[in-house]
C-alpha cells in the first residue's frame, strides 16, 4: 500500500469518528427516550441516556494537612428527597434537604458546610436546619452556606427552605484542625418550583 493511500484510508477513517462523536452529542434527551421506544437503540445507548440525568448523592472528602499527610475522610450522603429508583433517577424537588454524615477514617471533624451560596445570598431562603447551623460564610473556609460545628447531636443534618427546589450540583466541605476538603453532591439548586419553567426535579417534566 503506498503512503498516499495509507494517508487516504487514515483521513477517511478520522472523518467517520468525528461525524459520530458531533451525532452522539447531537443526539436529545428526547430523541433517545424515542428510540428506546422503537427498539432501534441498543443497551450501550440507554445506559448513556440513563447517565445524562444521574446526579452523584454521595460523596467522600479526603483531608490533608498542610504537609500533605492525609488526617482524615469523611462521607457524606443525601437522604431525602429520595431519588426515583427508575432511569433517568430523577430527584423531585423538595423544600427539606437532609444529609448523613459519617467520619470514616482520622480526626474528628470540627465542622462542615452544606455550601448553598446561591440560597444565602443576596437573599436567604433557608428559614431553618436541623440540628440548628449557622447561615452565612465560614470564616475558616470561605465557603458560603449553612455551618454545622461539632460536637454533632447525631450524623443527620437538614435544611428547610422558604419553596420547593429542584436538584443539582452543591459543594460540600469537611472541616479538621489539620485542613479542610470539598466535594460535590445532589443539592437544592437556586430556582424554587413556583418560579422554575424547566420543571421538577433535575430536568424532569412539570
Amino acid at each position: 500500500m503506498s503512503k498516499r493511500t495509507y494517508a487516504w484510508k487514515v483521513g477517511g477513517l478520522a472523518i467517520v469518528m468525528v461525524a459520530v462523536v458531533i451525532w452522539l452529542f447531537g443526539c436529545s434527551r428526547e430523541s433517545i427516550e424515542e428510540g428506546m421506544e422503537e427498539g432501534t437503540l441498543s443497551a450501550p445507548m440507554i445506559l448513556v441516556a440513563s447517565i445524562v440525568d444521574a446526579f452523584n448523592t454521595s460523596t467522600i472528602i479526603d483531608v490533608y494537612d498542610t504537609g500533605g499527610t492525609l488526617v482524615g475522610s469523611y462521607e457524606i450522603t443525601l437522604v431525602s428527597p429520595v431519588p426515583d429508583p427508575n432511569p433517568p433517577y430523577d430527584i423531585p424537588a423538595s423544600d427539606t434537604w437532609c444529609y448523613e454524615v459519617t467520619e470514616l477514617f482520622g480526626r474528628a471533624l470540627s465542622h462542615w458546610v452544606l455550601a448553598v451560596e446561591c440560597l444565602v445570598t443576596p437573599d436567604n431562603h433557608i428559614i431553618g436546619s436541623t440540628p440548628p447551623g449557622t447561615i452565612g460564610q465560614d470564616g475558616s473556609t470561605g465557603y458560603w452556606g449553612v455551618k454545622w460545628d461539632a460536637p454533632f447531636p447525631g450524623n443527620t443534618f437538614c435544611i428547610i427552605l422558604d419553596d420547593e427546589y429542584g436538584a443539582a450540583m452543591v459543594q460540600v466541605v469537611a472541616k479538621t484542625g489539620g485542613g479542610y476538603g470539598v466535594g460535590s453532591l445532589a443539592g437544592p439548586d437556586c430556582i424554587p418550583l413556583q418560579h422554575n419553567d424547566v420543571g421538577q426535579g433535575n430536568g424532569g417534566p412539570p
